[in-house]
């Protein structure tokens, strides 16, 4: 017999890392292929060897494809947290998306990613933040039209949106 829930928080949280922020019918999910190592979702990532493939990002010249979007398709865990290595990608080009951010942002920020040396949590590889971290992140607005919507404290959720062609 399943127990049902009769406790409910004060607050909800705002979402998930690699939620679509809303349902608006500007957004664009395209599909490729997950070809090096496991993704978490909300993660930034970069064309790989061929158009159709994706991977974490790796250094200061890798290609911005996007942000990987939440989906239990090829899975039917349900707490799958990213997408396993080589399998298909669901890869957010244009829309609003949630992601977990390593500093404070406001829509104001520039939007930098991080491609090496991630530290404490919340830094990981592939996540987004408003500044340089000297050689370790890249910056993704100043070439593709990507900007921050909200606002969020270093570790909150921000709505991050993309207008990639």
């Amino acid at each position: 017999m399943t127990i049902p829930q009769i406790n409910y928080p004060d607050d909800m949280p705002k979402g998930i890392e690699g939620q679509s922020a809303d349902i608006g019918s500007d957004n664009h999910i395209r599909t490729r292929v997950n070809v090096t190592n496991d993704m978490e979702f909300g993660r930034g990532v970069s064309v790989g060897v061929n158009d159709d493939e994706v991977i974490l990002p790796t250094n200061v010249a890798a290609a911005f494809a996007g942000v990987t979007h939440f989906s239990h398709s090829g899975s039917d865990d349900t707490t799958q947290t990213g997408i396993p290595a080589k399998t298909p990608a669901n890869i957010k080009t244009k829309g609003r998306i949630l992601v977990l951010v390593e500093t404070a942002v406001t829509p104001a920020s520039q939007v930098h990613m991080r491609h090496a040396n991630a530290g404490a949590s919340p830094e990981a590889i592939a996540r987004f933040r408003a500044t340089a971290d000297g050689a370790d992140t890249v910056r993704v607005d100043d070439v593709h039209s990507v900007k921050f919507e909200s606002s969020a404290a270093a570790g909150g959720l921000a709505v991050l949106a993309l207008n990639m062609p």
